[in-house]
Order: structure tokens, then sequence, then C-alpha cells
């Protein structure tokens, strides 16, 4: 592929600049060996291109205006080995204007499983902000802590560079059936510091997302609490939701009190027959799905599931019907004891069709009155 990119971006009141970058990139992936081959060359072309973090800088700094890149080659490289393991290799090159400074960072690795564990070994080679350049071993060795779905994972991670060495010991998991808490921990020491801690644990919920970490380390200490979620206020009253992004949509489902939105975030409809869905893709579709698994038999939807487009900052209500009547599973026979014969048609007192008898002999009656008679006509 390729493509070309054009800035134009005014600094500091100055006139405008404006410049080029060109990109060439391939990608190749090979499924009969596992093989995934990535070759990129990125050209800036032009001396006054700037990406968007170059024009923030350059804004705050003068600086910042000739750190820009003026070449930019990436390689990746992945092959599969047996049905375990795969090798990696990463690299890339970067040139600057205004400055004979090259940044080099490449990184070799290897990971597999062994059982129901994951180790991992890599090589990794960098540039330190003093301008010298340092290579990274690490070795990494991951277990779980038990055999059911929930149990936590422990991890051991251990890697020596110019600075020294580092031994770091870590645990986490989650929990609940949608494994709404997520809890992590870990203790590491290194050449350079004596110990550090760290503790972490967050609740994705319905309508509110909360997490909680603390640090400790030689020198310092610090405790960090957040919380985040989203009212909406409209002409069906009131609800509560995760946080949402530029556009949202409120799902209407009067009737259908319980039912699940989506398949993946913990969103029920509320008891006034509202929903929030946090997030959409602006000028798309998107698929808003209701799941009725959970919902009384009573409730019935006339449709799951509904395709919205919105624009970008929009606010979306999408409507679906539920109907709540009354249910009742009949399983029934005739005065010899036989089961009612397949299919045959089910009317009221007043000759109303009900329905029909299902397999073994069962009637599914929807809007059935609280007394009267039902008539089977083979």
């Amino acid at each position: 592929g390729a493509d070309v990119t054009h800035s134009r971006a005014r600094l500091r009141g100055d006139d405008a600049v404006t410049g080029n970058s060109i990109r060439l990139n391939f990608q190749r992936y090979v499924a009969r060996t596992g093989t995934n081959v990535g070759l990129a060359a990125y050209r800036y072309s032009t001396r006054g291109y700037l990406t968007l973090n170059d024009a923030a800088r350059a804004h705050d700094d003068a600086w910042g205006y000739s750190t820009r890149a003026r070449q930019r080659y990436q390689v990746n490289f992945t092959q599969r080995l047996g049905a375990r393991s795969s090798v990696y290799l990463s690299g890339g090159h970067v040139a600057y204007w205004d400055s004979t400074q090259r940044q080099n960072d490449f990184q070799l690795g290897f990971q597999s499983t062994l059982g129901r564990a994951n180790y991992s070994l890599s090589a990794m080679r960098y540039r330190l902000g003093d301008g010298r350049q340092d290579t990274r071993y690490t070795f990494t060795f991951g277990v779980p802590l038990g055999r059911s779905p929930s149990a936590p994972r422990a991890t051991t991670q251990v890697g020596h560079s110019g600075q020294g060495g580092k031994l770091q010991l870590g645990v986490a998991g989650a929990l609940g059936e949608s494994r709404a808490l997520t809890y992590s921990a870990t203790a590491s020491r290194s050449a350079a510091e004596s110990g550090s801690v760290d503790t972490y644990v967050a609740y994705q919920g319905g309508t509110v997302a909360l997490n909680a970490g603390y640090s400790q380390a030689q020198r310092y200490r610090s405790l960090n609490l957040g919380a985040a979620g989203s009212v909406a206020l409209h002409a069906g009253g009131i609800n509560f939701g995760p946080a949402v992004g530029e556009g949202f949509v409120l799902v209407q489902a009067e009737g259908a009190e319980g039912a699940k939105v989506g398949y993946g975030d913990p969103i029920r409809v509320a008891g006034n027959g509202y929903a929030l869905l946090p997030h959409v893709s602006p000028y798309r579709w998107n698929q808003i799905d209701l799941d009725p698994s959970g919902l009384p038999l009573e409730v019935e939807l006339l449709q799951t599931s509904q395709r919205v487009a919105p624009t970008a900052g929009s606010i979306v209500r999408v409507a679906f019907t539920a109907t709540r009547e009354r249910t009742l599973f009949i399983d029934a026979t005739d005065a010899l004891g036989q089961p009612l014969p397949f299919a045959a048609r089910v009317v009221d007192d007043n000759g109303q069709p009900m329905g029909a008898v299902g397999q073994g002999g069962v009637i599914q009656l929807r809007g059935a009155n609280d007394s009267g008679a039902l008539i089977v006509d083979p």
C-alpha cells in the first residue's frame, strides 16, 4: 500500500507551516507456514510536515519543532513454531530533521506454553534518555493458581540490562460471572531501587466504573481513586449508565425491564424501560441487540436487533417493542389419557383461535384469560 498525508499548522501566530508525508508499506501472512511479515518505510519528504504531536510540542516548546522525524523504517516478523510456540522480531530506525541523532530499536523474542503455563524470552535494544544504547534481556513465566476459569494468574519476570537486574512478582485475576471485578498486585525489586509494591482493583458495572490503586516505593506513596459514569435526563425519566463517548444510544424497551443490551458489557434495561449504550461508531452501521434470555415468559420482544448509523456526537433513541401477555403451558390429554393430536387447532369458548397443539401434546397459550374453556378441534 501507499498513501500521502498533507499537514497544515499555524505555530505561535506565524505563517502556516505545510508539508507532506509519503508512506509505503507491505504486509504478508502465509497461513500454511504461520509466517507474518510486515515492512513499512516512511519518508517525511518535506521539512514542514508536522504530526499532531509535533504541532502540540511546538506550541509548548520551541525546541519541539526540531525533533521531527524525517525518515522512519519499521519491520515486523512473526513465525509460528509448532502448535504452541512462536518467535518474533521487530525493529525500527528513525532519523530527524536538524539533528544528526539516529534512533535504532530492535526486539527479538520467543514465546511458548508448557501445559497450562506460558513463558517468554526477549532481548530489546533501545536508546536511553542520555543518548546511550542499552540492551534489556527479559524472562517471563506465568501460571494459573487453580483450574477454574476465574482462578488468578501468577507471573514472574526477571530482567537484566546495563542498569542492573530487576525481579518482579505479580498476581492478577477477575471475579464474577462477567468478570466485572478485576484485581492485580505486583512487587518488584531492582538495582536502581530497593523495592516497590503496586496494587490495583477495578469494578465495571452496568451503571458505574470504580477503580482504586495503591503504590509504595522507597521515596513515595500514592493512592488513586476513580469513578466514572453518566446520567441522562430525557422525556422517559432519568437513567444512569457507564461513562459515554462522543455519542451514545438511548435504548427504549418498555415492558422488557431487565433485558440485557448487547452481549459484552453488563448493561440492562432499567425499571423505566430505558438503557444507556455508551459507545457507537459514527457514520457506520451499529447493531443494537437485546438479549431476551432471563425475561419472564409473558414478555415477548417483537424484534431483538436493530441497526443505526449515527452522526458524530449524536444521541440516538432506538425503540424496541415488547408485549406482555399471560403465557400458559398446558400438558393435556384426551378423555382416554392419550396425547392430543399434533398441530390440532385450539379455540376458546367463543370460537376465537388461540393456537395449536405442540409436540408431546403441550399447548402454549399466549394471552390467556383468567377463566374460560379451551376447545381442541382435531
